[in-house]
C-alpha cells in the first residue's frame, strides 16, 4: 500500500489499481489524516490502523470491495465512489448493506466533477446536427459548393431526461442561446433552470408526460444514472413519439437507451439524428448497428475526459472529506447519495 503521510492518526483507504493517472493527482496536505491506497482486497484487510473511510477508483474491481467489506465494515465510516456513475457498485451495496437506510457508513460520489466538460458536449453535439456538420464533410470531400440554409439553435425546445447536475450545467447554456427547456424528471416540483418541469414517476401522469417531453423536443438529452428503473427508458416508443427532425443526445449511462431501437429509429427516418458518448456494452462491439447509422455522432465515452480529469475528481472527494473530518453526517457532506437508488 502506498501511504500519503507517515504521521497521521485517521485511515483513509483507496481502492485503485496500480499505475492509475488517479494517483499523481492524490491530495495531500490532510488535516491528521493519511490516504493509503491499496491495489485488492488482500492489502485492504491488511491495513493497520483500520481505514475510518474508503475512496473506490474505477476500474478497480468491486469483488476486492466485496471481499474486503467484512471486516472493514466494522471500522469505515465513509465511503466515496471517484466517479459519478455507481452503477457498477450495486451487487457490492446490496450485499454490505449500504443500500439499506440503517447502513453504518455515509456513501458519496463524484457528481459535479465533470459536469461543465459534459454540458459542452451537448451544445457541441446539438451544434453538430444543427449546422449539418456530415453535409458540410460530405460537401468538402466532393468539393461540392451547396448553398443551403443554416438551421439555428435559438427558438428550439431541449427535453432533459433526468434534471441533475449535467442537465442544470447545461440548461443555462440552451436558454443563452434562445432555447426551451422542458425538464423530465421523478420530482415533478418547478425548478429555476427549466421552463417547464414534467413529471415522470407517476404512474397515472408519468408515461403521459414522458411521451410530451420526446414528442416536444427538437434535441433530446440523456443523462440518466443506470439502475434497473432506468434501463432502456428511452425505448421504441420514445423514438416514436419524437419529431421527425428531433435529435437524441446521450450522455448519461448507456444502460438507459434501447440501441436496436435507437438504431432502428435512425434507420428507418423516424428522427433526424443522434449522438452517444456512452453505450449499454463498452467499448461498442463492432457488430452494433449504430455504427451503420446516417447521421449517428459516436464518441468513446470520453466527453468528461479532460486534462484535469484526476484533479476534478479529487476535488470533489476534498470538498466531502473537509466536512466530513469536521463531523459531519451524510446530509451534510457534500455530493451525498442513495445507494439503493443508484443516484
Amino acid at each position: 500500500a502506498i501511504t500519503t503521510a507517515a504521521m497521521a492518526t485517521r485511515v483513509i483507504a483507496v481502492l485503485c489499481e496500480r499505475g492509475s493517472p488517479a494517483l499523481a493527482a492524490l491530495p495531500s496536505q490532510l488535516k491528521g489524516c493519511a490516504l493509503k491506497v491499496c491495489s485488492d482486497s488482500t492489502e485492504l484487510k491488511a491495513l493497520s490502523p483500520a481505514p475510518e473511510a474508503l475512496v473506490w477508483v474505477p476500474p478497480a474491481k468491486p469483488a476486492h470491495l466485496l471481499d474486503a467489506w467484512p471486516q472493514l465494515s466494522a471500522t469505515v465510516r465513509w465511503f466515496h465512489a471517484f466517479s459519478a456513475g455507481v452503477d457498477s457498485l450495486r451487487g457490492f451495496f446490496d450485499a454490505s448493506g449500504l443500500a439499506r437506510p440503517t447502513r453504518t457508513a455515509a456513501v458519496t460520489n463524484g457528481k459535479g466533477a465533470f459536469s461543465e466538460s459534459l454540458a459542452e458536449y451537448v451544445l457541441w453535439a446539438m451544434l453538430y446536427h444543427c449546422k449539418r456538420t456530415e453535409r458540410c464533410q460530405g460537401n468538402k470531400a466532393a468539393r461540392r459548393w451547396d448553398h443551403f440554409v443554416m438551421p439555428q439553435l435559438k427558438g428550439k425546445t431541449v427535453s432533459f431526461v433526468g434534471f441533475g447536475h449535467i442537465a442544470t450545467t447545461a440548461a443555462p447554456l440552451c436558454r443563452a442561446l434562445g432555447m426551451r427547456v422542458l425538464a423530465l424528471r421523478a420530482n415533478p416540483q418547478p425548478h429555476p433552470l427549466a421552463d417547464e418541469v414534467l413529471g415522470s414517476s407517476d404512474p397515472a401522469e408519468g408515461p403521459a408526460n414522458k411521451a410530451r417531453a420526446f414528442a416536444e423536443a427538437d434535441y433530446v438529452v440523456c443523462s440518466l444514472p443506470g439502475t434497473p428503473a432506468t434501463r432502456h427508458f428511452c425505448d421504441a416508443a420514445a423514438f416514436q413519439a419524437m419529431k421527425p427532425e428531433g435529435v437524441f443526445i446521450s450522455l448519461g449511462r448507456g444502460v438507459a437507451v434501447d440501441e436496436r431501437a435507437l438504431a432502428d429509429a435512425l434507420q428507418g427516418g423516424q428522427i433526424a439524428g443522434a449522438s452517444c458518448d456512452v453505450f449499454e456494452t463498452e467499448p461498442l462491439p463492432e457488430a452494433s448497428p449504430l455504427w451503420d447509422c446516417p447521421n449517428m455522432l459516436i464518441t468513446a465515452h470520453n466527453a468528461d475526459q479532460t486534462h484535469d480529469y484526476f484533479e476534478k475528481g479529487w476535488g470533489v472527494w476534498r470538498a466531502n472529506y473537509d466536512r466530513w473530518v469536521e463531523g459531519a453526517d451524510e446530509a451534510g457532506l457534500a455530493t451525498p447519495i442513495d445507494p439503493a437508488r443508484g443516484y
